[in-house]
C-alpha cells in the first residue's frame, strides 16, 4: 500500500468521523431526554417520590415540550401512596393533557381510587367522564363495571340494574 492510498483512507475515514461528530449533538439531547425520563420513571416505580419530583421539575424545565412529559405525570400520579394527593395529579393530568391517548386511563384509575376510598359519588362522576368523553376506549367497559357497582352500593338498584344490562348488551355484540 502506497503512501498516497493510505493518506486517501485516512481523509476517508476523518470526514466519515466529522460528518458523525456533527450528527452526535441532536442525537445526544434526545438520548440525555430519554435517560432522563427514564430516570424518573425509575424513582417513582421504586417510590423515591422526592428525587422524582425534583427530577421531573428538572426535566420539565429543560424539556418543556417533550412527549414524555404525559408519560411522566401519569407515572407520578400511579406512584402516589397518598390517595388524595394521587387524585390532585390525575386531575392536573388531565387538565394538562386532556387529548392524550392515556387520558382514558388515567380516567379509569381516578374513578377506582375514587371508590376504594369510599367516595362512591366522585367514582361514579369520574367513571361517567370517562364513558361520556371515550365511548370507544378499551377503559370504558370497566367504567361502566364501576358505575354499576358504585350505584349498586349506593343503593340505587335500578341504576345498577341498567348499567350492568348494558354491560352484557356490550358483550353480546362481541359474540
Amino acid at each position: 500500500m502506497t503512501a498516497a492510498t493510505t493518506a486517501n483512507r485516512f481523509a476517508f475515514l476523518a470526514a466519515a468521523v466529522l460528518l458523525l461528530m456533527a450528527a452526535i449533538p441532536s442525537a445526544a439531547v434526545n438520548d440525555e431526554e430519554t435517560l432522563l425520563a427514564g430516570e424518573i420513571r425509575s424513582h417513582f416505580e421504586v417510590g423515591r417520590m422526592d428525587a422524582g419530583r425534583k427530577a421531573l421539575d428538572r426535566f420539565r424545565a429543560r424539556f418543556p415540550t417533550s412527549a414524555y412529559l404525559p408519560e411522566l405525570a401519569l407515572v407520578e400520579a400511579r406512584a402516589e401512596r397518598n390517595p388524595y394527593e394521587a387524585l390532585r395529579l390525575y386531575e392536573r393530568f388531565l387538565e394538562t393533557y386532556e387529548k392524550n391517548p392515556s387520558a382514558p386511563a388515567a380516567l379509569l384509575d381516578m374513578a377506582e381510587l375514587q371508590f376504594v376510598t369510599g367516595n362512591v359519588n366522585f367514582a361514579m362522576r369520574d367513571a361517567k367522564r370517562l364513558v361520556d368523553r371515550f365511548p370507544g376506549a378499551a377503559e370504558s367497559e370497566k367504567a361502566r363495571y364501576l358505575l354499576a357497582r358504585s350505584a349498586e352500593v349506593l343503593g340505587r338498584s335500578a341504576e345498577a340494574a341498567n348499567e350492568y344490562a348494558s354491560l352484557v348488551a356490550l358483550d353480546r355484540r362481541r359474540v
